[in-house]
């Protein structure tokens, strides 16, 4: 059954006609020197005339003789023969037939949906809303046109999941500055300092439900995509990988999945996935994926925060290394390293929203703690 992310399938005796159109044979009467045979009745007349049945002589009734049971032999193994390629030939016609149709939607997609995969996934690599949102609709139509092609549905979930941890990281920025300011006013009120206490109070209310307009939104919108994401998976589980290709996307969108959700499962199939192959750097985000979506020791944040930045040495281009590296470094409270990641991000692609509020956010975190 399919996971879904959970969010904050006896013979009848012959009739009367029957037995009065039966003949009956009168009784032979014994002859000297032999049997003698009933006289002969006529036969029954042909349908149309000159497509009777032909008439056999006496000769016909003797023995066959070597000869002739020759030619019969070989006429039944020349019929034998002939059936055989018959049913061998509609054997392999049904076989090519059922292959073509098993294959048609699967790795042996037509050349042009596999360029559209590889596309689409160029743009997920871009990391940006705008560039994911391009990729999920481009995999949609060829996901609709081939629904078997294991590739083009695992990219399509993988796109959905990186949307959804966005979306959620987004709410988190949120949620957090809430919590901060809900403590400060608890502060204030239980403190008192002053006689103006009541409207600083005041005002960090006004500013806590700021937020709260500013998320519910996102969290409304981050609901549909979590839909899509679980609808997306639920649909490339059911379909057998079978070839390698097929095996290390599944591979790879199954460890994000459980990353994304916090589950510990994420952790043997990012494994998996290097056993199987994957080499290009999925693993080190599919472990990162999980340290910054559940509680994990410091020791293992700080192992996934060294893994991503030793990817970026391998791969400067992987610009989810960088986010990642930027919202780990938050996470251990490390200002000036998560500055630094979310720079390197944006230099790759100015267009990333989140790099760019993730940024914001430590920038000001660092200037307050100047003060």
């Amino acid at each position: 059954m399919a996971q879904t992310l959970a969010f904050g399938p006896p013979e009848s005796s012959p009739g009367p006609q029957a037995q009065r159109g039966s003949a009956t044979l009168p009784p032979a009467r014994a002859r000297g020197g032999g049997v003698s045979l009933p006289p002969e009745e006529p036969g029954p007349a042909p349908l149309f005339p000159g497509l009777g049945p032909p008439r056999r002589d006496s000769r016909t009734l003797s023995r066959p003789d070597a000869a002739e049971l020759a030619i019969r032999r070989q006429y039944q193994r020349r019929n034998r023969l002939a059936l055989g390629l018959v049913v061998a030939a509609v054997v392999v016609v049904g076989a090519v037939l059922g292959a073509r149709a098993l294959l048609s939607g699967r790795r042996s997609a037509p050349a042009e949906a596999m360029v559209e995969e590889e596309a689409a996934f160029a743009l997920i690599r871009k990391d940006d809303a705008a560039a994911r949102a391009q990729a999920m609709t481009r995999l949609q139509a060829t996901v609709g046109a081939y629904p078997r092609y294991v590739e083009a549905r695992a990219a399509l979930a993988l796109a959905l999941l990186l949307e959804l941890d966005d979306r959620r990281a987004a709410i988190q920025r949120y949620t957090k500055e809430a919590e901060a300011l809900a403590t400060q006013r608890a502060r204030l009120e239980a403190e008192r300092p002053g006689p103006d206490w009541r409207v600083l109070a005041n005002r960090l209310v006004d500013r806590i439900s700021t937020l709260k307009a500013k998320s519910d939104p996102l969290i409304e919108d981050a609901k549909g995509v979590q839909a899509q994401a679980n609808a997306a998976y639920a649909a490339l589980i059911k379909l057998e990988a079978v070839q390698p290709g097929e095996l290390l996307a599944r591979t790879r969108t199954e460890a994000l999945f459980n990353a994304i959700d916090g589950r510990d499962q994420a952790i043997a199939l990012a494994e998996r996935y290097r056993q199987l192959g994957g080499q290009d750097g999925w693993a080190d985000i599919a472990m990162a994926e999980y340290a910054v979506n559940t509680r994990v020791p410091p020791e293992t944040a700080s192992q996934a925060l060294d893994a991503l930045r030793a990817l970026q040495q391998r791969d400067t281009t992987f610009l989810r290394a960088y986010v990642l590296g930027g919202r780990l470094a938050l996470q251990n409270r490390q200002r000036d390293l998560a500055v630094s990641q979310l720079e390197a991000a944006l230099a790759l692609n100015p267009r990333h929203a989140l790099a760019q509020a993730l940024a914001d956010d430590a920038r000001a975190a660092e200037t307050h703690e100047q003060r």
